[in-house]
Formats: C-alpha cells, sequence, structure tokens
C-alpha cells in the first residue's frame, strides 16, 4: 500500500479541491492512478527471461464533468500520474518503452465517477496520439513545464564583452548566465526544466566559470551522453556538444548569441 498512501498525501492533495467539487460521484486521482497501474499490469509483455516490457503512453477516458475538473489542474496532475507510473514500474522491474505519457480524453460514453485507460507502447519512433505533462491543455501554445524564453534582443541591445554560452533546446536557446544551472524535470529543484519522464528531477548541473563550461552528472537515473558518448562525473564542454540526457537532446553553444537564437 505504500504507492497509494504516497497517492493519498502527494497527489491526493494536491489536486483535491479540483475534484472535491464533484461530490461522491466524481472521479479521484488515486483511482486514475490505480487504474493506470491495473493497465500495466494487464499489458505488459515478456521479452526476455525475468524481463517485463510494460507500456509507457495512456490515454484516460473520463466524463466530461471529470474532464473539466481535471483540467483545472493541466499539467500538475499529468506530471504527479506521470511520475507514479515511474514508481510503479521501478517497483515491479518493468521496463518501460520509453518516456511516460499521461493524456486525459473527453468522453460521452463514460459514465461519471468512471475511469477507462487506453495503454500503448511508444517509443517515440512515431507520432503519439498524447502529449507528455500537458495533455489536459490540448489547445495552450506554450508547455508549462518548458520556461518560456525572453523575448529576442533588439538593436538597442547593450553589447556584452564577453560570451555568455548557453543550451539549444528545440529551436530555442537558453543563456546559461548564472554561475550554476541545474537541468532537470523537477520544477522545484531544477533551474531549466524538461518535460521528459527519462529525465531525473535533478539530472546535471552546469558549472560555469568564465567563459568554461563543465558538466556534472548529479548521479541521474538514465545517465548523460555528450557526443554519443557516456559521460561519469564531470566533463569540460566545447563548442557543439550535443548532449542527451534521458530521451532529451540539446546543442551547447560557447556563444549563444552567434547561433541568432533568442536569449
Amino acid at each position: 500500500m505504500g504507492l497509494l498512501d504516497n497517492l493519498e498525501r502527494g497527489l491526493e492533495k494536491a489536486v483535491r479541491s479540483a475534484f472535491s467539487v464533484g461530490g461522491s460521484q466524481a472521479v479521484k486521482p488515486v483511482e486514475i492512478a490505480t487504474a493506470l497501474r491495473q493497465a500495466m499490469d494487464d499489458e505488459s509483455v515478456s521479452v526476455t527471461e525475468g524481463r517485463m516490457l510494460a507500456r509507457n503512453s495512456f490515454t484516460v477516458h473520463v466524463s466530461p464533468d471529470d474532464f473539466a475538473r481535471a483540467r483545472a489542474w493541466g499539467s500538475a496532475l499529468a506530471q504527479q500520474l506521470c511520475d507514479e507510473v515511474i514508481r510503479y514500474a521501478d517497483s515491479q522491474d518493468y521496463t518501460l518503452a520509453g518516456t511516460v505519457r499521461v493524456a486525459f480524453h473527453e468522453d460521452d460514453e463514460v459514465h461519471p465517477g468512471r475511469v477507462e485507460v487506453e495503454p500503448e507502447f511508444d517509443d517515440g519512433s512515431a507520432p503519439s496520439r498524447t502529449q507528455p505533462h500537458q495533455p489536459l491543455a490540448p489547445e495552450a501554445h506554450t508547455d508549462p513545464d518548458i520556461p518560456a524564453p525572453a523575448p529576442a534582443a533588439g538593436s538597442h541591445a547593450v553589447r556584452r564583452e564577453e560570451p555568455v554560452p548557453g543550451l539549444l533546446i528545440e529551436g530555442v536557446m537558453h543563456a546559461l548566465h548564472d554561475a550554476d544551472t541545474v537541468v532537470g524535470r523537477s520544477h522545484e529543484r531544477a533551474d531549466l526544466v524538461l518535460a521528459d519522464s527519462s529525465v531525473s528531477r535533478e539530472h546535471v548541473r552546469l558549472e560555469r566559470d568564465a567563459d568554461l563550461v563543465r558538466l556534472v552528472d548529479l548521479g541521474s537515473r538514465n545517465g548523460v551522453r555528450v557526443n554519443g558518448q557516456r559521460v561519469n562525473g564531470t566533463f569540460a564542454l566545447q563548442d557543439g556538444d550535443e548532449i542527451t540526457l534521458g530521451q532529451s537532446t540539446m546543442l551547447y553553444r560557447a556563444d549563444h548569441a552567434r547561433t541568432g537564437s533568442r536569449a
């Protein structure tokens, strides 16, 4: 019962007000998590002796009323559910097929208080019907798990005396102004947040000393690779290095201004 106890204390506390409006008939977050666990158990497959492959992409069908309540909490609910899937997979020694995704679908055929889960294997090789950590607000133009880039500097911007290094992530450049920048999945612990369940809460730290930037693995579960090679401990980055954290890839630039991307 450890997992359910954690849900009652964490997930249920975080989203209780959104679901309490519906009274006893409203679906509860702990019931959604239980349905996800059941789907993993029912749909896991044996690939080798002692190794079970579990589905990692889930579409949760709920009634219109329950969907409206879930949508009010958006990525906060989806993030917690993704974390619970990862924890349950670890507890059962399941191997996940890829990045965990949980999406909600409004379904008129599902009664209030009920939940139906449609699990899938998604290794990232084909477009998925679900979106990581933002399934409850599909019309939104920004992902709340990834900090919005600052406006591009205009012609009146002050000229810098020295280059500022940066990380190019999905076409957006994030400047490394601080001496230390933590990259990870946690909003509370990371300075640069990645919406990728294969990334640890605190995955790496980037230490900047003038024009030198060192990458430090913070004991991440899935490790760090630079230009395809596994990194253990500390690594001095060079311009153009490709960094892979879990299933997320970024490009290090010694001077982000040369790319013409956002600061």
